[in-house]
């Protein structure tokens, strides 16, 4: 999101410099106008401040299709992501009852990739949604963890909910042959349809509580 896209307008911008230093000077109109453009965006966009609970999954691979994200695959994947971030908000927030469902919407990354945004929320649900955005950064240091191979164990702050819901939200990925990228902040951690698969087995090994 934010930091994905500030990587995507630099690395435009060092395309447009490479460019222009190759040229005559006078073939270089729209190339300067379009490189005050990217440099204006950029600006704006590291000065604007992150939103307060900034968070996306995004996918590629089998389940992009040309006309968005197959539809199957959106049903079957985002209740395992609601019930992991309100599993989560659950404990971090001590607002009762807890949620079970986060106003997730449909977006696009820098690279293409379709997924599930969190945007922040409106004044009126600051107060209910105050531990959200402690609650998505718990998400993603998990899948952060994940990307390395360090698969959880069961504690308090990890019940079998939570990690039936990462069970289930990995089976489909792996189903769909599916490529994942999680980001939040400037955490962002990457699944190819091998990580995915490795990660959904080592989930499956874990005992289950009794």
């Amino acid at each position: 999101m934010k930091k994905r896209a500030i990587e995507f307008l630099r690395a435009d911008l060092g395309t447009l410099n490479a460019m222009l230093a190759s040229r005559a000077p006078d073939s270089n109109v729209s190339l300067i106008w379009r490189k005050e453009q990217v440099e204006q965006e950029l600006r704006q966009l590291e000065n604007t401040p992150l939103d307060y609970a900034e968070f996306g999954v995004f996918f590629s691979g089998e389940p992009l299709r040309s006309m968005g994200l197959d539809a199957n695959f959106i049903c079957k994947v985002l209740p395992h992501l609601q019930t992991l971030v309100c599993s989560r908000l659950k404990i971090r927030s001590a607002v009762m009852p807890p949620r079970t469902e986060l106003p997730f919407v449909l977006g696009e990354d820098t690279t293409g990739a379709v997924g599930f945004a969190l945007p922040a929320p409106d004044e009126s649900d600051l107060v209910r949604d105050a531990g959200l955005k402690a609650a998505v950064e718990d998400i993603a240091k998990l899948f952060a963890r994940l990307a390395r191979n360090k698969i959880p164990t069961y504690s308090t702050n990890l019940d079998e909910d939570l990690i039936a819901a990462l069970i289930g939200f990995f089976e489909i990925l792996h189903t769909h042959h599916a490529s994942t990228d999680v980001l939040q902040e400037n955490l962002e951690s990457h699944f190819d349809p091998a990580a995915t698969e490795q990660t959904f087995k080592s989930l499956l090994l874990l005992p289950r509580q009794v």
